[in-house]
């Protein structure tokens, strides 16, 4: 069995390191309806959009 690493460099604009981590998250989270609509339709009409999401994320954030 062979493993395979991949070492990533941190992406860094303006002499700063981005997160693009959670530069996604944050997308992903803010457009949560629109994301499940595009790539989940079926999944999509099975979430009830009335109650607001909540993101495990930000509960890890908060600890």
């Amino acid at each position: 069995m062979k493993s395979l690493f991949v070492l990533e460099n941190p992406a860094t604009y303006g002499g700063k390191v981005v997160n693009q981590d959670g530069l996604w998250k944050k997308v992903i989270g803010e457009l949560f309806e629109d994301f499940l609509l595009f790539f989940a339709p079926e999944l999509h009409e099975a979430v009830d959009f009335s109650k607001t999401p909540d993101f495990l994320q930000r509960h890890k954030e908060t600890l």
